[in-house]
């Protein structure tokens, strides 16, 4: 499991974390997603590799300013 930190930048109310959790979703199959506009953070936890580029045009795209990107692997707790 990947945890993906994106400082993000422009999020100004929960109608822009609902925005950015939505277009996340249905563009990448992850386990969960929260956004923070007060944290100016978006927090992904998924399986799969995400790559930073194409997050940052898709954020950027939508009128957001990715600040930074932070992957790290999350251990599991009972392995498969």
């Amino acid at each position: 499991m990947k945890k993906i930190v994106i400082g993000l930048d422009g999020m100004m109310c929960s109608g822009c974390e609902n925005r950015v959790n939505t277009a996340i979703k249905n563009a990448y199959p992850v386990k969960k997603v929260t956004s923070s506009h007060v944290k100016k953070e978006t927090v992904i936890n998924t399986e799969v590799d995400i790559p930073e580029a194409q997050i940052t045009a898709m954020l950027t795209g939508m009128g957001f300013k990715v600040l930074s990107f932070t992957v790290e692997e999350k251990k599991r707790l009972f392995p498969r």
